[in-house]
């Protein structure tokens, strides 16, 4: 069944028209002086959206374009992180697959090089960015808190 809209006095019909990766298909119902019209996205799903969010352009796809694109924009942000320095450590690869131990999400995971020992070593992003370790490469940074201890427990300097 289809249902005009009627929009300053003129009856519109989008059976057919195409709203970004949305075909509407027919109107399927008129609640509350909206339609509402069945859609077929791009990727095969169906769905009914408000012939004002189509038209206003909110509406444009089932959601599956949302995944796709924050697929993209992570696959741009790992190529934009090999080769970068972080805290004396070079970013090499990203390493796929890995779960981060404590919280069981997966988390985006890089081989990095330390550039003042040439220590390979596994890192989230996150770690180096936050400073997390002073050096990035924790074998450095465990060489520099012994350092540390000693210089604490050190007292033959002292009067």
């Amino acid at each position: 069944m289809n249902y005009p809209i009627i929009s300053h006095g003129k009856s519109i019909n989008l059976n057919g028209k195409r709203f970004g990766n949305l075909t509407v298909l027919y109107c399927t119902q008129h609640v509350n002086n909206s339609y509402y019209w069945l859609c077929k996205c791009d990727c095969g799903k169906l769905l009914s959206v408000r012939s004002d969010a189509l038209r206003s352009g909110n509406t444009t796809s089932c959601g599956c374009s949302r995944v796709i694109s924050a697929h993209y924009r992570k696959e741009r942000n790992i190529k934009n992180t090999i080769g970068n320095i972080y805290r004396n450590s070079i970013v090499i690869e990203h390493v796929e697959g890995m779960e981060h131990e404590e919280c069981k999400q997966h988390t985006t995971f890089f081989k990095c090089k330390c550039l003042k020992c040439g220590n390979i070593f596994i890192s989230n992003l996150s770690n180096l960015r936050k400073n997390k370790r002073k050096n990035g490469c924790p074998q450095c940074t465990m060489e520099e808190s012994v350092k540390n201890k000693r210089k604490k427990n050190d007292i033959s300097g002292q009067r």
